[in-house]
């Protein structure tokens, strides 16, 4: 996990770390000089003007795949994925994610508020589940982007990627982060793309 942080804000971070027993390290400062330096004990190995870096520009066709796709996604709880990791950390979980229904609540005593994660396979499915069921206010949303190989998968990731900013814009509801995955295929098959979202709000 990286943090892009003010130094004013050094201190704050690093007592929430502290708190949760979690280990962290400076890596690295951002500067305005327009260099990219790699230093080692103070001492430079590498630099270079962050312009000099050229850009891969693959132009991948946003044509609509007509191929089959590898498997279909099906929506099976399997308890036993929830009970690796111990969901009530901190004896704070309300509802934990092994309960039924596509949402947790977590008790912040500090704030005298819920903090509610909603999830699904679309974006308004979560904000359904955080505004409708769980009468929350969503705060932000994360995503994990699943698709096959680009060349035949790019049709369907700039719709994905276009339907989240346009529901994002107007919610009001900010993409606080994610990762893609992409050429996920078998036998030059590709996966079904499969977006999962996961909001997070609060609840008085």
């Amino acid at each position: 996990m990286l943090i892009v942080a003010r130094k004013e804000n050094l201190d704050a971070i690093f007592k929430i770390f502290e708190k949760w027993d979690l280990e962290y390290s400076i890596i690295g400062k951002v500067n305005l000089f327009g260099n990219y330096n790699v230093l080692e004990n103070n001492q430079l190995l590498y630099s270079k003007k962050m312009d000099s870096f050229a850009n891969i520009n693959q132009n991948w066709e946003l044509k609509k795949p007509e191929n089959e796709y590898y498997h279909e996604v099906y929506k099976v709880r399997n308890p036993e994925l929830w009970t690796q990791y111990n969901s009530t950390v901190g004896n704070r979980t309300i509802k934990g994610p092994d309960k039924e229904g596509s949402y947790s609540i977590l008790d912040i005593p500090e704030v005298n508020k819920k903090l509610v994660l909603t999830w699904g396979e679309t974006f308004n499915e979560c904000y359904v589940e955080m505004t409708i069921n769980q009468n929350s206010k969503p705060l932000g949303i994360i995503n994990c982007l699943n698709f096959g190989h680009p060349q035949t998968s790019m049709y369907n990731f700039k719709q994905t990627v276009d339907e989240l900013n346009k529901n994002g814009v107007k919610f009001n509801v900010p993409v606080l982060g994610g990762n893609v995955s992409l050429y996920n295929a078998t036998n030059n098959v590709d996966i079904k793309p499969t977006p999962i979202y996961l909001m997070v709000g609060l609840r008085d």
